[in-house]
């Protein structure tokens, strides 16, 4: 006979002697699973069903690891029958919420969140949080995250994500509020770090998103922090590489890959920052800074009549993006004339283009970092 270590195991020589026990096989299910057994818990499961339909906790557990394995969908569809099939329970909505906030299906999250779950439980607040960030909703997040944080003031994570909206916001004294309760939460440092760049302070931000990336080196807001210091500084490639990694974890927020694009362009790499350019305008095609920043490659590529039209559409979706003012400040100097490559780059860098008179390095914070339509938090939930 086995020398079992666990209950788990001691359970399966049980049911050895007797494999068809109901009551065995779902208590040695659950104690699987709350051991870190996922897939011993769903074998028992399946042994459970092959004798009798298992019971809601059992289903639950199903729900549980398919939320563990990373299939959203298949815990989406477990628990919305548990949650069609039986009385309200809070716990079960979390869950659902939670696997349809990984589907991106924040509306939904929004109705299975209810007020009294997010006052009740500081993960559930955050939930409710990022999903109306990530619908745009700025100022009810705003207004339920004054509601929560007398409760939940000591939830890290949470204060992070309220910093996240604040600053997208540009709601600076709240931004600042939220962050330095955060706790050293990842988006908290990113909050921290955007503002002391706003304000020049390139080494203390420079720390804050270092110290947001030992949390979660893939944490999109500080990479991208961390590129635009590096870009400060006059390190592009550095700057370019950070910038783009942090596109690729944003993967639709416009402004990053403009970032990304004017870093590359910057240091000299163009196909790259053609490439960071037509990924902005695919995810936004309505967004100028991408059709401005586009035409200024094609300027540098020679390709004059196809800059111009780029330039003309920035113009039309909006009279102040930098990459159109700079476009066409390098068409009226190109005309009858073919423009060096360094030259473009050195305009790029040093001109002043748009209303406030900014260089295209002074002012890349701001494009790269302005709210969208699109995704701007960096996860539904914090693991």
């Amino acid at each position: 006979m086995n020398n079992p270590t666990t209950r788990s195991d001691r359970l399966l020589d049980l049911l050895q002697s007797d494999p068809d026990n109901l009551r065995l096989l779902g208590d040695a299910a659950d104690t699987a699973f709350a051991e870190g057994r996922p897939e011993l818990a769903v074998e028992l499961i399946d042994r459970y069903a092959g004798i009798a339909p298992p019971p809601p906790g059992l289903i639950n557990i199903l729900g549980l690891v398919a939320l563990e394995q990373g299939r959203y969908g298949d815990a989406a569809s477990v628990f919305q029958s548990l949650h069609d099939s039986q009385a309200d329970d809070a716990g079960l909505r979390f869950n659902l919420a939670w696997a349809r906030s990984r589907l991106g299906e924040f509306e939904a999250v929004l109705d299975l969140v209810s007020e009294d779950l997010a006052m009740a439980r500081s993960v559930a607040a955050l939930l409710k949080i990022q999903a109306l960030h990530h619908l745009g909703r700025l100022d009810e997040a705003l207004a339920l995250g004054e509601r929560v944080t007398e409760p939940h003031g000591d939830a890290a994570d949470l204060m992070g994500a309220l910093a996240s909206v604040a600053i997208d916001a540009e709601d600076v004294e709240r931004a600042r509020f939220w962050a330095q309760r955060s706790a050293g939460a990842p988006e908290g440092q990113a909050t921290l770090g955007m503002l002391a760049l706003a304000e020049g302070r390139m080494d203390e931000a420079s720390q804050a998103f270092s110290a947001g990336l030992a949390v979660r080196s893939d944490s999109a807001r500080n990479l991208l922090g961390m590129g635009l210091v590096q870009m400060r500084r006059g390190d592009m490639a550095a700057g370019a590489a950070a910038l783009d990694q942090a596109a690729e974890v944003f993967v639709d927020h416009s402004g990053t890959w403009i970032a990304a694009g004017w870093a590359y362009f910057l240091a000299g790499d163009a196909a790259r920052a053609m490439t960071a350019f037509e990924r902005a305008r695919d995810v936004d095609p309505a967004f100028g800074e991408a059709h401005g920043a586009i035409a200024v490659v094609q300027l540098l590529q020679g390709d004059v009549e196809d800059a111009r039209r780029h330039a003309a559409t920035a113009r039309r979706l909006d009279k102040e993006t930098l990459g159109g003012a700079l476009a066409d400040l390098l068409l009226a100097q190109s005309e009858g004339r073919t423009e060096l490559a360094d030259r473009i780059r050195e305009a790029a860098l040093t001109m002043p283009v748009g209303p406030g008179g900014q260089t295209v390095a002074e002012a890349l914070a701001q494009v790269a970092t302005r709210p969208s339509a699109s995704r701007t938090s960096e996860r539904p939930i914090s693991d």
